[in-house]
Formats: structure tokens, C-alpha cells, sequence
């Protein structure tokens, strides 16, 4: 068996410096083993890549995925008087890039494939392709912010 310092160098995988992939790695990544959140951006990449042919780029497909999925509000709830009202509230890029993979690691999760890199590899198929659950999501707080946006205006915590 090889020396430890070896053995975990092998583990790490070269992903594209990217704010979109890094924020993935990111946000996938449990107990600060990032390393191991890498080889899964990278297996689920190589799966993708599989699936659309090898003329095309994962990591785009998968930024164009991020992308579809963001959404441009969210629903922020506040108290006015003894009412809960809920404004609605714009995102800046991050927070709507973070907002759309949270969303589509766990549609990933919830589908039947067998290993993530393969369940996430749909997923981001599924989101380019319009038939994902994220989009209903997505489309879901739009919605909501549509019916609520009377109430966009109003500031209610301010100075009294």
C-alpha cells in the first residue's frame, strides 16, 4: 500500500476555476472534506458528459443549468402589528446561484438513480431540459412574490 501523503494526493481532482463550480464544491461539501466534494463535481461532470456526447462542455451545461434555476426573489416574512405580511425581497447572484444548487442537490437526492454522481448528472439534465421539479420551485416563490408584491415597497423595520 502507498505512503498516506500519496494516497491523498490521488483523491484530489482538477476542476475548473470557476465561481459557479467552486460555490458547488462549496456547498456540497460536508466536514470540511473538499476533496472528496471535488471528486464528486468531477464523477457527476464525467456522467453528464457521458449522457450529452463528448462535443459539448458538462460545465457549461451545468452554469446554464445554475442559471435556469436561480431564482430572482425570495419571500422574506415580517410582522406589521399582530400580520405576518410577506415581501418580497430581490437576491443578489450568490445568493441566487446558492439558492438553485441547494435546490437541485436535493431534487437530486430525492431521485432513484443509483450513486449522486448519477442522480445529480439527471438533475442538471433535467433542468436544461425544463422537466425538473427545481423550475416548479423556482416558478412556485415567483408566484408568490407576484401575488405579495404590494407589499415590496413597504418597509416595516425601520426607525419608528
Amino acid at each position: 500500500m502507498a505512503p498516506a501523503w500519496t494516497r491523498s494526493m490521488s483523491n484530489v481532482t482538477i476542476v475548473p476555476k470557476d465561481d459557479v463550480v467552486s460555490q458547488l464544491v462549496n456547498t456540497l461539501m460536508r466536514d470540511g472534506k473538499k476533496a472528496r466534494a471535488q471528486r464528486l463535481v468531477n464523477d457527476s461532470m464525467n456522467h453528464l458528459s457521458k449522457k450529452i456526447g463528448e462535443e459539448k462542455d458538462p460545465y457549461n451545461l451545468l452554469r446554464e443549468a445554475i442559471e435556469i434555476a436561480s431564482p430572482l426573489l425570495k419571500i422574506s416574512s415580517q410582522k406589521k402589528g399582530s400580520k405576518v405580511v410577506h415581501v418580497p425581497t430581490p437576491l443578489r447572484d450568490r445568493q441566487r446561484r446558492r439558492r438553485a444548487i441547494v435546490w437541485m442537490l436535493e431534487a437530486a437526492s430525492k431521485r432513484g438513480e443509483k450513486t449522486f454522481e448519477e442522480r445529480f448528472a439527471s438533475e442538471v439534465l433535467d433542468v436544461t431540459e425544463g422537466t425538473s421539479t427545481v423550475l416548479q420551485k423556482k416558478l412556485q416563490v415567483h408566484k408568490q412574490a407576484l401575488a405579495n408584491r404590494a407589499n415590496a415597497q413597504v418597509s416595516y423595520g425601520g426607525q419608528r
